[in-house]
């Protein structure tokens, strides 16, 4: 065989330039011997302090925890099946990276909710039988587009809110006096622009004589408003009659020894804040008293 290589003391110093060396000898195809140089092309070798090797380097196609709008340019699939798999952290393994079947999720229904399709959610709750001005009630506002929202129990209209009862403890009594005066016990404190239905149900009798007695729903405090009430009585025969006004009685109504009832109902509004209290007196003077009896009773509604 014929000998083709040249000896190194044959070959000059600096004499060999790059144009003498075949590219498939520098930087041969993947897989293939040869000498590389360093860059960055395929078939190029990387230095030791090369940034691609380092384990900080940025992986583009990942999904980062602080990039945005990474999940959104995804390309998106608009019916998903239940073989599809989605990438969670498993809260029960340490948040775990796993993956998991959109058909072996959760059903997604909170046991805890209250649905609008649902039966007996509210009945199986625990019952407040004597709710309170301060209790809460879960409500949808017509007036903004049924946003839920919360009203308090004395807020609500009508029959929602609490009712007032005064009670009287104790007999009252009045003598030698045709002076209407207010009672110890059934008053009831009306607000601006509050309006009322009350009802009074009376237990009234006379000591002897037949002093008798005259009522009426009167104002102090600063009340103002307009009020309209009528009164009922019982005593062996029926009278009743209707007061539009805070000054005006009922006239005398004839009373015995004998305990007999009287009703007064009707509604007040205030325009000022005040007090509606019951007055009452003899409609004779007499030193035989008069007398309004204890359990007598005042209950209002604000409405």
């Amino acid at each position: 065989m014929a000998e083709t290589r040249i000896p190194s003391a044959q070959v000059k110093d600096g004499s060999l330039t790059d144009a003498d060396i075949a590219a498939a000898n520098k930087d041969g195809a993947a897989g293939t011997a040869s000498m590389r140089t360093l860059g960055t092309g395929a078939t190029q070798s990387c230095a030791g302090d090369d940034s691609r090797l380092s384990d900080n380097r940025t992986d583009a196609a990942a999904i980062h925890d602080d990039v945005s709008a990474e999940i959104s340019a995804v390309a998106e699939k608009t019916t998903p099946v239940s073989a599809d798999l989605l990438i969670i952290e498993d809260s029960a393994a340490s948040n775990a990276k796993k993956r998991v079947q959109i058909g072996n999720l959760p059903t997604g229904a909170d046991a805890e909710a209250f649905h609008d399709d649902e039966s007996s959610e509210i009945s199986a709750l625990t019952q407040k039988v004597t709710p309170e001005n301060g209790d809460h009630l879960l409500i949808e506002d017509s007036a903004a587009s049924n946003a839920k929202k919360r009203v308090l129990w004395s807020s609500l209209p009508g029959a929602g809110a609490a009712a007032t009862v005064k009670v009287k403890a104790s007999d009252e009594t009045l003598a030698n006096s045709t002076t209407l005066q207010a009672d110890d016990d059934l008053t009831l404190a009306v607000g601006a622009s509050e309006t009322w239905e009350f009802e009074l149900v009376l237990t009234v009798s006379e000591a002897a004589n037949n002093p008798n007695i005259k009522l009426r729903m009167g104002a102090s405090g600063g009340l103002t408003g307009s009020i309209e009430y009528c009164w009922r009585f019982w005593s062996g025969t029926i009278s009743f009659g209707t007061i539009s006004d805070f000054t005006t009685d009922t006239g005398g109504l004839s009373l015995s020894t004998s305990k007999v009832t009287l009703t007064i109902s009707g509604t007040v509004k205030g325009t000022n804040a005040g007090t509606l209290q019951l007055e009452w007196a003899q409609d004779v003077s007499d030193a035989d008293a008069t007398i309004v009896h204890a359990l007598s009773k005042l209950i209002a509604h604000k409405v």
